[in-house]
């Protein structure tokens, strides 16, 4: 099965503990289950600032956490990429942890430059396709939710 797809991980322990003169033998058998990546949603977008060299958008994103442990971003940060020209960039930092099988939504702020926004538009008129590209960086800390 390929990893990627997987749900848990089976996990088999065994050994001995010895305290002095003491040993005591232990032995575990089971499954952990593994993180899934949050689900993410663009549910909104809003020009903020326009300008003659870009726009600064505001967008609401929805966040769906699978996990059974809640969810903290230390940090999200994002690129695209159009026909090798980025598109936009950004990044934040979440203003509250993701509820383990919960959701939630975010704002985020975006800048883009409409100098870039051309020049991936014309790589799309100049050829039939054109390369894209998502970078992404997620910073996540797992809270036990207690």
């Amino acid at each position: 099965m390929d990893m990627t797809h997987r749900k848990y991980a089976a996990y088999d322990l065994s050994g001995n503990f010895t305290l002095g003169s003491l040993t005591i033998p232990f032995s575990a058998v089971g499954t952990l289950d593994l993180p899934r990546m949050p689900r993410i949603f663009l549910e909104m977008v809003n020009i903020e600032n326009l300008s003659l060299q870009g726009a600064l958008l505001r967008c609401r994103l929805a966040i769906d956490n699978p996990n059974a442990f809640d969810l903290n971003f230390n940090s999200l940060e994002y690129t695209i990429k159009l026909g090798g020209t980025t598109f936009f960039r950004t990044s934040f930092t979440p203003e509250k942890p993701i509820p383990g099988k919960g959701k939630t939504t975010m704002n985020v702020k975006i800048n883009t430059l409409f100098s870039n926004i051309g020049l991936g538009a014309y790589q799309l008129l100049k050829r039939s396709k054109t390369n894209y590209n998502l970078i992404g960086l997620f910073k996540i800390d797992a809270l036990n939710g207690e």
